[in-house]
């Protein structure tokens, strides 16, 4: 599997929940109203 980065950078406090829209204007290739479903991989770097 090819993974593609969605965002750079998603900044968070270090607890609770973070979130992130892949929406029209995210950049995210195809867009999201192309495809039936897409899959995310979360990754914690410091």
């Amino acid at each position: 599997m090819n993974w593609k980065v969605a965002a750079e950078s998603v900044p968070s406090a270090g607890y609770g929940e973070t979130s992130w829209t892949d929406g029209p204007d995210s950049g995210t290739t195809p867009p999201p109203s192309e495809v039936s479903q897409r899959f995310y991989r979360v990754c914690e770097t410091e």
